[in-house]
């Protein structure tokens, strides 16, 4: 997708799975680095350790406190991966397809995406504190019969689609961020005012795609796990394999996703500009 191209109404999933299709082999070197990384991480907190009797035997990290360092090492070391990768990709993806002042991999970049980010991650705490309070509210001051049941249900349930809702009114903040678009999440917030029903729904679109994808691997890892053990170092092998594989390409997915989604937007922001003002 060009920067001059002109999109009216376009399909958000088409688009992205189009753009991603025309851009993996591109970044073929910097998934697979990405999937040695994370298989690396997974198998830091799994090699050798009893997944099963970790979760049935509460006493289970009090006679293996190796057990318990070693999957908070590997979580944690996952953790930052998968955060970097918001970054990393967004940069990756833009730069391929920006032809006028294409994003750089800097450490200025990084940490003005990183703050932008801490500014959403805070708005999102207060968001959700007030939420619960909200919840726990009407929790209190209704009645415990069936009638009262219900409401407390339905007042859970809009929680959880307010919740939502705030995810994707700054789903976008990455491409935002990473074009300087100052300030990423006011500009996230302003450009996606309307648009969730279309993003959820083209987000939905591409997750059955990949898991399309990546139903035969996952199938192949139960199969090994019933047969070999949770544990075993065959099962162990193909899960971080398999797993690293899949996280580097669906975050890389997800990503193109969200930057074409907001590509699109601006350019439907512009054209809806133009028709306006003679």
């Amino acid at each position: 997708m060009s920067d001059a191209i002109e999109i009216k109404r376009a399909s958000f999933w088409r688009e992205a799975w189009g753009e991603i299709k025309s851009s993996v082999k591109a970044q073929m070197v910097w998934l697979v680095g990405y999937a040695v990384l994370m298989i690396g991480a997974i198998l830091i907190g799994t090699w050798g350790v009893d997944l099963n009797a970790a979760v049935a035997d509460k006493g289970f990290f009090q006679q293996h406190p190796q057990a318990l360092s070693q999957i908070l090492i590997g979580q944690t070391v996952r953790m930052l991966l998968s955060i970097l990768s918001g970054y990393f990709f967004a940069v990756l993806y833009l730069r391929s397809v920006k032809k006028s002042n294409p994003p750089v991999l800097g450490f200025e970049g990084f940490f003005y995406w990183l703050g932008q980010s801490c500014i959403v991650f805070f708005l999102g705490v207060i968001f959700i504190a007030a939420l619960a309070a909200l919840i726990m509210l009407a929790w209190t001051i209704l009645p415990k019969d069936g009638m009262g049941m219900t409401l407390k249900g339905l007042a859970v349930a809009a929680g959880v689609v307010a919740l939502y809702w705030l995810v994707l009114r700054f789903s976008l903040l990455a491409p935002a961020a990473v074009l300087h678009h100052a300030p990423a999440w006011k500009n996230c917030w302003a450009i996606t005012e309307g648009k969730c029903y279309r993003i959820l729904g083209g987000l939905l679109m591409i997750m059955l795609i990949l898991a399309g994808i990546f139903l035969l691997p996952a199938v192949i890892s139960v199969v090994l796990k019933m047969q070999f053990g949770a544990s075993s170092p065959v099962t162990t092998l193909f899960r971080a394999f398999y797993m690293g594989i899949a996280t580097s390409f669906v975050s890389y997915a997800f990503m193109v996703y969200f930057c074409t989604v907001y590509r699109i937007l601006l350019h439907e922001k512009q054209n809806a500009s133009s028709i306006v003002t003679p």
